[in-house]
């Protein structure tokens, strides 16, 4: 099977799954060498993730109606000639019965 994770080229790290728990996205995550890669099904997806991801982390707000996208603060240090979007082949291995 293939998938697609974002890579930075200067580390060879990952951008990674982001940490959940309601706090911060993806757009806050820094490529990580010790947290999995987050993976895409779609290089489409992966190209959409990565162009979130260089706009800087997202300003949100909760308003009674729900949560609304502000905007994002830009961060000078994301550069997109770093990044590469790359293919993951993962391939099961037998299992010993």
């Amino acid at each position: 099977m293939t998938y697609y994770a974002i890579l930075h080229k200067p580390t060879g790290c990952y951008l990674p799954l982001s940490r959940g728990g309601g706090k911060r996205g993806f757009t806050y995550a820094q490529p990580d060498g010790d947290r999995p890669p987050r993976l895409f099904t779609r290089k489409q997806a992966a190209t959409l993730a990565l162009k979130w991801w260089l706009g800087g982390p997202a300003i949100v707000r909760w308003y009674e109606d729900g949560l609304v996208l502000e905007g994002q603060k830009p961060d000078p240090t994301r550069k997109a000639d770093e990044m590469e979007i790359v293919a993951v082949k993962i391939t099961p291995t037998p299992t010993e019965a």
